[in-house]
């Protein structure tokens, strides 16, 4: 045989390196074969192919579902109105016991408040600079109109509507109660809010006025529910045993003061007050109290109700 020539001999090299590393291959194929008998391979992924989707952990999960359900801080504030203090006597003017109240309010974290009493001019010194805003707007409304606004902090809140119904106040007369929906600005989730001020007395007509003052009231709440989202019911009720048990009965509120019906029969929490706060039952509740001492009794002469509430 004659030797072959150098072109040749590297020719023959690389067919030898080509037919080697065809026969590694095919072993490789067989041997992952062998481990895996229905294992089939996945083509690579290019534009037009769809990338599977990983689920979230279910830490993660329930993080995202926290945030959704949401917690806020509630207050029924009756400020004591500017006309209450026009004169000589142990209180502040209410433009700077609004601004007391403000500041109050903030330390407080309260983002969703049921005011009552608030003039005009206590709004606009509430609603200044853009962290809380009020319904009904104050610009376009009388200081009877303002006297019982609903109060949100703009940055976890958004108004979406309002409405009002009227009931009997001050002998004769008569006020307009805001019922107002807000958004969650985290969440999305809505609910509706109602600031009640219902009539003082314990004379026949203030009695009366006060009696049909709830009764629209509670009628106006049953309205809402029918709506869906959940309702917080605020407000200066001037009653304590009555305006708690026809609440709780006529309607599917609770409150974060605890007591409720059982069997038919009312039994209202102790140390009840004027100042009242009730939710629908989605709601669970929180570190209720009464807000007093001397930050508080320099602003009103109530305490506030405070609590949280989760959702």
């Amino acid at each position: 045989m004659l030797p072959l020539s150098p072109r040749r001999r590297l020719r023959a090299s690389r067919a030898s390196l080509v037919a080697l590393a065809g026969a590694v291959t095919a072993a490789l194929v067989l041997t992952t074969g062998a481990a895996s008998p229905t294992a089939s391979a996945s083509p690579p992924a290019t534009a037009g192919t769809a990338v599977p989707v990983v689920a979230p952990s279910s830490a993660a999960a329930d993080d995202l579902a926290a945030r959704k359900r949401g917690s806020f801080k509630a207050a029924s504030f009756n400020i004591l109105g500017s006309f209450h203090t026009t004169g000589p006597g142990g209180y502040a003017s209410g433009v700077k016991r609004a601004r007391m109240a403000k500041k109050w309010l903030i330390s407080e974290g309260s983002s969703v408040i049921g005011m009552t009493e608030a003039q005009r001019d206590q709004i606009r010194v509430l609603t200044q600079g853009g962290t809380f805003a009020s319904w009904p707007p104050r610009k376009s409304s009388s200081d009877t109109e303002t006297a019982q606004s609903v109060v949100w902090r703009t940055s976890k809140w958004k108004f979406v509507r309002g409405q009002r119904f009227t009931i009997p106040f001050n002998y004769g007369n008569s006020r307009e109660q805001p019922m107002v929906m807000l958004k969650n600005r985290d969440s999305g989730r809505r609910l509706w809010v109602v600031s009640v001020h219902l009539q003082n007395g314990s004379n026949r007509q203030a009695k009366r006025e006060r009696r049909v003052g709830m009764a629209r009231m509670i009628k106006n709440v049953q309205r809402l529910q029918r709506s869906q989202p959940p309702v917080l019911l605020t407000g200066d009720m001037n009653s304590r045993r009555t305006v708690f048990c026809r609440t709780v009965k006529n309607t599917a509120l609770d409150s974060p003061m605890g007591g409720g019906t059982r069997n038919g029969r009312c039994n209202p929490p102790s140390g009840m007050r004027i100042d009242w706060i009730f939710g629908s039952k989605p709601f669970r509740w929180s570190g209720f109290r009464y807000a007093d001492g001397p930050v508080i009794n320099k602003i009103t002469d109530h305490t506030v109700p405070v609590t949280t509430v989760r959702w």
